[in-house]
């Protein structure tokens, strides 16, 4: 007979009892005394008082069996625990368990990016306890790979719940992980409302601060001075991505494919990166944007075919960085004096439409 139980964490602290480690001094005697016909053992007791000795043993266990359904939880042998949903019981761990739990069953496989029953984030489910194991076991599951930012369908957010439970030591730590607090709950309030609401003021006057914080970031990057920054980027990177292209092209210098593409792809991820804030910040359209391109394209493309050799172009540093830095520097300045120059041209035809158009009033 074997039994095998744990009280606290999942099959790291068990207790092995095995029945013939636990009664082979009181049983195998008693058998051999009662076999022989004896009514005392050789060190003087009687086997009344052996059986005795065996019945203790035997309610010791009794008692062990019942403390392990009361107070422990208890875990079937080895091979059968590999049996057991890793997923199911990380939900479970993440909302009963501790960070030695969480850790171990993601090692086994268990995603920290799932969800529980119900469908909400393990984020929101660790965020949601109060009892100060929240920031350990999200700990554990960003080391495993989660995301703080979910919320669900049902927007239960880290933040909001850090939030409503007032729980300052939470909020700090999501906010040193640098979490989206630009977000709301079902029914549109923001964390710092909420806290607000629940008369967490430490924690309410933490977020205030931080979406002043936000808001002046806001204002920076939607400003007329970031959308030029902007601008006069994409025309960088279009000439720079246009340079390296001939210069490789030219054979001048030998370099491996790998280098030369991951050279082209730096510049092209920047453009990326560019185009995208300025279709989603500023709504320029693809068109305007093709514009620079062709612009860049060709400006860069005329002085390099101006040097008609490779050994010219070395000899005007054609394949350095500061050439290149240089080159498209100037390209994209010329682009922007001709965007404000349009503008200018525009805004001086809309004054003096404007101005005819009073002047027709009289």
């Amino acid at each position: 007979m074997r039994v095998i139980y744990c009280i606290s964490s999942y099959g790291k602290t068990c207790h092995d009892f095995k029945m013939g480690y636990v009664i082979p001094h009181t049983l195998k005697p008693l058998i051999k005394n009662a076999i022989l016909g004896r009514t005392s053992c050789s060190d003087g007791t009687r086997i009344n008082q052996q059986m005795n000795i065996y019945m203790k043993h035997i309610v010791f266990l009794l008692f062990l069996c019942l403390s392990t359904v009361l107070l422990g939880t208890a875990y079937p042998e080895p091979a059968a625990a590999e049996k057991l949903d890793p997923q199911k019981e990380l939900a479970y761990r993440v909302r009963f368990g501790g960070p030695s739990d969480v850790e171990y069953l993601i090692g086994k496989g268990a995603d920290p990016n799932g969800v529980n029953e119900y469908g909400v984030p393990l984020v929101s489910v660790a965020a949601a306890r109060t009892d100060g194991q929240a920031v350990p076991i999200l700990e554990r599951l960003v080391e495993g790979g989660a995301d703080l930012n979910q919320g669900g369908p049902s927007r239960q957010y880290p933040i909001i719940l850090a939030a409503r439970n007032g729980d300052i030591e939470l909020t700090e730590y999501l906010l040193d992980e640098a979490v989206d607090t630009n977000v709301h709950d079902k029914n549109g309030i923001t964390p710092a409302e909420i806290a607000r609401y629940n008369g967490h003021d430490e924690v309410a006057a933490l977020l205030a601060e931080l979406e002043i914080k936000h808001a002046e970031a806001l204002e920076k990057m939607t400003s007329p001075e970031r959308y030029r920054e902007l601008m006069h980027a994409l025309a960088f990177e279009y000439c720079a991505t246009q340079y390296t292209h001939y210069y490789f092209k030219s054979g001048q210098d030998t370099f491996s494919e790998d280098y030369m593409q991951s050279k082209k792809d730096i510049h092209l991820g920047k453009i990326s990166t560019i185009s995208n804030d300025l279709y989603q910040i500023f709504q320029v359209k693809l068109e305007d944007m093709y514009k620079i391109r062709d612009y860049a394209f060709k400006k860069i493309y005329d002085q390099m075919e101006e040097l008609i050799s490779n050994r010219n172009r070395r000899k005007h540093g054609i394949g350095k960085p500061e050439d290149l830095e240089k080159r498209c520097t100037t390209i994209a300045d010329e682009w922007m004096e001709m965007q404000d120059a349009a503008e200018a041209k525009r805004k001086n035809i809309e004054a003096k439409r404007k101005n005819q158009q009073i002047l027709n009033q009289y």
